[in-house]
């Protein structure tokens, strides 16, 4: 159906970093540039604003959302918990060879993708795979829930940041981890890992306060 293919498309683009937060969005490009009406992209927004995906404000209209301190904090805290259980769940798993392939695999397109932002992407599912690869429905769907926002922080903290070859290794110690079958070692590096990562995304929350600031007293 075209709605569920413009609903699909857009989510794919706006996770994938190519708007920055805060950016508005237009009903009129966004049809053009994905070659439809503006009918189905007007209601693609009402549907991505159910996910988090997207914003309403009264001055802007629709817009990609941005994140405050406390959001951030609150969004991490919960990633640290979830994705710590998932490799705890992995690393006991008896047949956890395949899903362990998967994620080098995942590392190893990682490393040779040309683009910052397919980064994020690719650096998106590894963390999906570590979800899915536990079969545990329950903290599948709250990562799910969690995705969308994840996703759109994740692009642009990868994506404008140097933490790129860093976090192929920490992924690497996480698989480590994982395929030692040592359930606490894999529980703290990935821990580790989602700290690092908001520290990254405060410091250019940061960085994003201190530029517009600058653009106000210039």
């Amino acid at each position: 159906m075209k709605k569920d293919f413009v609903v699909n498309k857009l989510r794919e683009v706006i996770i994938s970093g190519y708007f920055r937060p805060g950016e508005s969005l237009s009903e009129r490009e966004i049809a053009e540039m994905l070659g439809v009406s503006r009918t189905p992209v007007r209601e693609a927004f009402q549907r991505l604003k159910l996910e988090g995906i997207v914003a309403y404000t009264p001055k802007k209209g629709m817009m990609i959302p941005t994140f405050d301190t406390e959001q951030l904090k609150q969004i991490y805290s919960v990633r640290e918990h979830i994705e710590g259980c998932a490799a705890r769940l992995l690393a006991e798993k008896a047949d956890k060879q395949t899903i362990i392939a998967a994620m080098r695999e995942n590392i190893e397109l990682a490393s040779t993708a040309d683009d910052p932002k397919k980064q994020a992407v690719i650096n998106g599912n590894f963390h999906q795979l570590m979800a899915e690869g536990t079969e545990n429905q329950y903290l599948i769907n709250i990562y799910q829930t969690l995705r969308s926002n994840i996703s759109l922080i994740r692009s642009t903290s990868l994506s404008y940041s140097n933490r790129v070859k860093t976090n192929l290794k920490e992924h690497i110690h996480i698989c480590d981890a994982i395929e030692s079958g040592d359930v606490n070692l894999a529980e703290q590096v990935t821990r580790s890992h989602i700290r690092n990562s908001m520290t990254s995304a405060f410091s250019l929350l940061e960085l994003e306060r201190q530029t517009n600031q600058f653009k106000l007293e210039n």
